[in-house]
C-alpha cells in the first residue's frame, strides 16, 4: 500500500486510489482542525487512516502482527457482524488497544452502499464527495476520543454534532423528534449493543436521542461538555452528572428527556 501524512495521521491506500486520497486528505485536515478548536481533542500518536476497499483486507492490514494472530484464530466469532457492518457502513474505527485505525470507503463504494436504515437517520447529500468528508469527520471524532470511554449515546452524538459543524447545517433529519415523540418504549441507552439495523425503529431511536442530547449539551451546557471531554469516566458519573444538570435524579432521566428535547428542539428548529 501507499501512504501519505496528514498532521500526525498516515493515510494508507492502494495505488488505485490514487483520486480518493486527495479527498480524504482534505477531509482529515478539515476534520483534525474542527476537533481541536470544538472540542480540544487530537489524533492518539500512531493513529492511521486506510481507504478500504474490503473489510476483511482492512481488518487485518491495520491490525498489529500480535493481533492478527487473534483475528485468525476467532475469525468465525467475528467475521459474520463485520461483513454484515460492511453492506450499510462508509466507515469504522478498529481499535487496538490505544491507538484506532479508521477504515473510510471511497467514493464508488459508499455510493453503492445499503441506505435503508440510514437514510431514516441522516439527511443525505446528493453529493458522494461530501459524504466521504462526513463519514471521515465522524470516524475521527470516535477515533480522537476513544480514549475517555464515553457512553455511546455521547459518543455517537459528538460525532454526529461533529459533521454538523463540518457541513454547515443539520446532518440529522427534525423528522426524528416526531420517531422520540411518539416512541413509547423509552430503552434505556444500554440497548445499542442489542439493537440491530433488524430493528429499524430502535436503532433510528436510540441515536437520535444520543445526537439531539448532545446538541441541547453543546448549546445550553458547554461548560459541562468541557467536564465530559476532560478526562476518562465511568459511565454512570457520565450520565449523573448529566442528569444533575437537568435537575433530575438518575433514574428519572431517560424516562423524562425525551419530552425535554423534542420540546425544545421543535421550538428551536421551527
Amino acid at each position: 500500500m501507499n501512504s501519505v501524512r496528514v498532521d500526525a495521521l498516515t493515510i494508507h491506500y492502494d495505488p488505485a486510489e490514487s483520486r480518493s486520497v486527495e479527498l480524504v486528505k482534505d477531509a482529515c485536515e478539515r476534520s483534525l482542525a474542527l476537533l481541536s478548536e470544538s472540542w480540544g481533542l487530537q489524533p492518539p500518536p500512531g493513529c492511521s487512516v486506510y481507504i478500504m476497499t474490503s473489510w476483511l483486507r482492512f481488518v487485518f492490514q491495520s491490525a498489529p502482527w500480535h493481533r492478527r494472530v487473534l483475528l485468525a484464530l476467532f475469525f468465525p466469532l467475528w467475521c459474520c457482524r463485520a461483513r454484515s457492518a460492511w453492506k450499510s457502513a462508509g466507515g469504522w474505527v478498529q481499535g487496538y488497544g490505544q491507538v484506532p485505525a479508521v477504515g473510510i470507503k471511497p467514493p464508488r463504494l459508499i455510493a453503492d452502499a445499503e441506505r435503508r436504515v440510514g437514510d431514516q437517520l441522516f439527511v443525505r447529500d446528493v453529493d458522494v464527495d461530501d459524504e466521504v468528508r462526513q463519514i471521515t469527520c465522524h470516524e475521527l471524532t470516535h477515533a480522537c476520543s476513544n480514549h475517555l470511554r464515553l457512553p455511546t449515546w455521547l459518543h455517537e452524538g459528538l460525532a454526529m454534532v461533529s459533521v454538523d459543524r463540518l457541513r454547515g447545517r443539520p446532518s440529522v433529519k427534525r423528522e426524528t423528534l416526531d420517531l422520540i415523540a411518539r416512541r413509547s418504549v423509552k430503552t434505556s441507552p444500554s440497548g445499542y449493543p442489542r439493537s440491530s439495523l433488524k430493528d429499524a425503529e430502535a436503532w433510528v431511536y436510540l441515536y437520535a436521542r444520543g445526537y439531539w442530547l448532545t446538541r441541547y449539551i453543546v448549546d445550553e451546557r458547554r461548560a459541562l461538555l468541557g467536564e465530559l471531554l476532560a478526562r476518562r469516566r465511568s459511565h454512570r458519573e457520565v450520565e449523573d452528572m448529566v442528569a444533575r444538570s437537568f435537575g433530575l435524579r438518575h433514574e428519572q432521566f431517560w424516562s423524562g428527556i425525551d419530552e425535554v428535547l423534542v420540546t425544545r428542539f421543535r421550538q428551536v428548529e421551527g
